[in-house]
């Protein structure tokens, strides 16, 4: 508020006159000044009565500024605060740290020096293999030896089979792995081996001294009689089902009936909608209803 009587306050316009000031009414609206507050006070005058070393309160008339006050504005005389409250407190300033070693870097505390992982830290952790893990794998045991009769190297059936259970083992280990329920993993299991078979059998065409062309025909490492038995079973199963089906359905009715894949698992594997999955799975029933009775020790109840 404006420290002027009440009659110079609605409208003011300063106007100097020699070494005099006045306030008068006018249209004008007086601009904002600033005025000395009275808790600060004028540096010392220069050329006092009082040898320039005394200073005193900024005091303020009732009709405006005093003359003397008018000059030393006009001389540029600086303020000098009559109370400090200390430094300003900055709330959001960066941590100081404390002393760091000599040979440590620079800007950087010792204590908050990023260390190095180890070899162990840097690698993803693995888990041990459920009970469901080892239980699934051991059912997939027959399917996957089957796999490898059925790419005729049934010398291989061991190392094949045990660099495909290396590899599971190695993917169901990994912490993000989770085993699919709906086929107990039977679907990845036939993506393994069938790339262990590839390799296998591009190794031996890239080698000449494999031990398939230096076998003789009639010298084999022959299997078991229920290794025989279940090949046969398989050969004997697949020849009926493309005796018996349309051509259509008959891929999604082998990996149904011989693979044991589901219908989610025949959808992916073909690269077709599920839907269309159903209703050929529909179609083989049908086809192999006639033959329920006949070939049901061969090929079980496929009807259901």
């Amino acid at each position: 508020m404006w420290p002027f009587s009440t009659r110079c306050s609605e409208s003011l316009s300063w106007r100097e006159s020699g070494s005099r000031s006045s306030c008068t009414s006018s249209s004008v609206s007086a601009p904002p000044r600033s005025h000395p507050s009275p808790e600060l006070r004028r540096g010392p005058r220069r050329g006092s009565a009082h040898g320039g070393t005394e200073s005193y309160v900024s005091k303020t008339h009732h009709t405006g500024f005093t003359e003397r006050h008018r000059d030393e504005r006009r001389r540029g005389v600086p303020l000098i605060a009559t109370s400090w409250e200390g430094p300003v407190q900055m709330h959001n300033a960066p941590e100081v740290r404390g002393p760091t070693a000599p040979n440590a870097p620079s800007g950087t505390s010792q204590d908050h020096v990023p260390r190095a992982r180890s070899a162990s830290e840097s690698r993803p952790s693995r888990r041990r293999l459920t009970a469901e893990q080892v239980a699934e794998l051991e059912r997939l045991k027959p399917f996957l030896e089957g796999m490898v009769y059925r790419a005729q190297m049934p010398y291989a059936v061991e190392d094949l089979f045990q660099e495909a259970a290396v590899k599971l083992v190695r993917a169901w280990s990994k912490p993000d792995f989770v085993l699919d329920r709906q086929d107990g993993g039977r679907a990845f299991a036939y993506a393994v081996m069938h790339g262990v078979i590839v390799d296998a059998a591009r190794a031996n065409d890239r080698n000449p001294s494999s031990p398939m062309d230096e076998m003789p025909v009639e010298i084999s490492i022959e299997p078991d009689e229920g290794d025989h038995v279940r090949a046969d079973r398989l050969k004997s199963i697949e020849k009926f089902l493309k005796d018996k089906l349309p051509a259509k359905v008959y891929e999604v009715g082998r990996l149904a009936i011989i693979e044991g894949f589901s219908q989610s698992e025949i959808a992916r594997h073909l690269k077709i909608d599920r839907h269309t999955v159903a209703r050929r799975y529909e179609k083989v029933h049908t086809a192999l209803a006639p033959y329920k009775d006949t070939v049901h020790d061969l090929l079980g109840d496929v009807t259901n």
